[in-house]
Parts: structure tokens; C-alpha cells; sequence
């Protein structure tokens, strides 16, 4: 008796059903974490566009979230009160201010990636080595597509070594 292969199509959509449910726990192993912080969703997407697009002006980071100046200005108060946010001089054009994420946002963004990550490392640790080689070797493939070439191409090379990999920024499509 011959076992039916699935069509590609039928692996895709139980990849993406997987990833669906694999995000799904890690929302839900997290979400204390980010209910506790205590920021309206505003606060959060103005901390992490700041991050995204790097130091500012608060034109530029209105024109990032989508939102008129007077919006913008009225979360940006809000986030430097709470001590995430810095404004500080345009050394170009000393009467322009210019918004950058400070050390305490910094701080609380790499707190909340860590969480994440020691949520991950335990999870991981319950693998098996072959599964762990094997998800590795997929999710490496996974992020040389949304990539590129940017990546080692020796997956060997990148499962072994520790994880120093770039900064995923996905390709233009």
C-alpha cells in the first residue's frame, strides 16, 4: 500500500497552520509581559516605529505611524513623561528637535525580546537534537527567503555556532 504524498500546496498550508499555532503560544506565553507594561497601543507603535526608523523628527515619525503632527506630538509627550522617548537637538538645525528612543526604551524593548527569548530557549530544550537540527535548518531556510542572500549559506555552519545572526530586514517584493 502506497502512501499518498500531499501536494505542495497541502505542506504550505499545514506550514502556515503551524506557525499560525506556534505564534499563537508565544502571544499567549508573553502577553502577561505586555499587559503589564502599562502603555496604550499608540504608545507602542510610536516606541517601535522611533526604534524602526532610528532618530527623527516628529514630523518624520508622524508621517511613519500614519497619523498628523498634533497626534504624534500629544503620544510623544506622553512616552519622554514615562522616560522612553528623548528629544534633542538637530546638530544640523539647532531650532529642530528630534525624537530618539531613550535608554529606558531601549531597556524595556530588550527586556521584552529576552522574555521572549527564555520562553523560546525552554521550549527548545524539550527538542530532541535531530528535531532541533531540523527546525533550525527550517527556519534558516525561512529567513534566507524573506532576506536573501544576506545569510551564511552553510546552514551546518549556522546551527552550530552561536546565534549572531543579522537583523532580519525582509527584501522588497
Amino acid at each position: 500500500m502506497t502512501m499518498k504524498q500531499p501536494r505542495r500546496e497541502e505542506t504550505i498550508e499545514n506550514a502556515v497552520s503551524r506557525l499560525q499555532e506556534f505564534f499563537r503560544a508565544l502571544q499567549i506565553a508573553t502577553a502577561p509581559a505586555w499587559l503589564d507594561l502599562g502603555m496604550t497601543m499608540g504608545q507602542w507603535r510610536s516606541l517601535l516605529a522611533l526604534q524602526v526608523c532610528g532618530t527623527t523628527s516628529l514630523n518624520g515619525l508622524a508621517k511613519q505611524l500614519g497619523v498628523g503632527a498634533p497626534t504624534a506630538s500629544v503620544v510623544v509627550d506622553q512616552l519622554v513623561q514615562l522616560g522612553y522617548v528623548d528629544r534633542i537637538t538637530d546638530p544640523a538645525d539647532r531650532r529642530r528637535i528630534m525624537l530618539t528612543v531613550a535608554s529606558a526604551g531601549e531597556e524595556l524593548l530588550v527586556d521584552l525580546r529576552h522574555g521572549r527569548a527564555h520562553i523560546l530557549e525552554m521550549w527548545l530544550a524539550d527538542l530532541s537534537d535531530n528535531q532541533l537540527k531540523q527546525l533550525s535548518a527550517g527556519l534558516y531556510a525561512l529567513v534566507r527567503v524573506i532576506v536573501g542572500d544576506d545569510l551564511p549559506a552553510d546552514a551546518d555552519a549556522v546551527t552550530d555556532a552561536p546565534s549572531q545572526a543579522p537583523e532580519a530586514q525582509p527584501r522588497e517584493s
